[in-house]
């Protein structure tokens, strides 16, 4: 088993053993049409004690990006990264995404109470307002983490929506939201935290497809286009940082 495999399971269990149900893999029900952000945090991981970071944490005062990370899987995987003595900067739009989704947003309240779960895990928290298809607001974000943690390690760009639309019936926001927020919203984020990792000597960075982006999806062609996008994304990232030390 190479280190990616290795790491992808270590990560998954520890995500298992807060109670998220990863049988999901995060995909919604055609009919639900809910966003990713609408996850909510299963009700036995939000009564459960939040233990202290490992002393000898495998990511012992690495410093992890997290998008999304008000609610569902981004917030389970930051509280992973904590209790692996990880600092977490957490973003998250804390907005609606798109209007006709029918699904409450996130909110302040919700980012903060994930900003609760790492501190309750002993360890270092910055939350941060934003839409990542905004890149100069990302680019703040890297350079005010940078200058308050010391440096990033790790980028667990997770954030992204999912509608359902036939194709003869799409409309241009039907299209545009789902492109820029699942594609252009990872690509951003690897482009306004990536330099900051090769600055630091190297860094992991963890993106989020689908097999919907191999296999395609009735009714989901813009979700489908996203995830295969970002499919593509990874293999030219790595080729183009081949020599830097960060890796996706």
């Amino acid at each position: 088993m190479g280190q990616y495999e290795q790491e992808r399971n270590f990560f998954k269990k520890q995500l298992i053993s807060r109670g998220f149900p990863l049988g999901d893999c995060g995909h919604h029900h055609p009919k639900s049409n809910r966003e990713h952000a609408g996850w909510s945090w299963p009700e036995s991981a939000q009564t459960a004690p939040v233990p202290t970071s490992r002393p000898n944490g495998r990511l012992r005062d690495k410093v992890a990006v997290v998008t999304g990370a008000a609610r569902g899987i981004s917030r389970a995987t930051t509280v992973a990264f904590a209790r692996e003595g990880a600092d977490i900067i957490g973003l998250d739009i804390c907005a609606p995404v798109d209007p006709r989704s029918g699904v409450e947003p996130s909110t302040p309240e919700d980012l903060e109470g994930t900003g609760r779960l790492v501190r309750a895990a002993g360890r270092r928290w910055l939350g941060i307002k934003l839409d990542q298809r905004d890149l100069p607001a990302l680019r703040a974000a890297a350079v005010r983490g940078e200058q308050e943690f010391g440096g990033i390690d790790i980028l667990f760009a997770n954030a992204g929506v999912q509608s359902f639309h036939p194709l003869l019936e799409m409309e241009d926001a039907d299209w545009h939201i789902t492109i820029d927020v699942n594609l252009t919203g990872t690509a951003n984020a690897v482009r306004a935290f990536a330099p900051h990792m090769v600055k630091r000597g190297g860094g992991r960075i963890i993106l989020t497809s689908s097999t919907q982006g191999q296999h395609g999806t009735k009714y989901g062609a813009s979700y489908s286009a996203s995830k295969w996008g970002i499919i593509g994304w990874r293999s030219a990232s790595n080729r183009a940082m081949r020599r830097s030390g960060a890796r996706a």
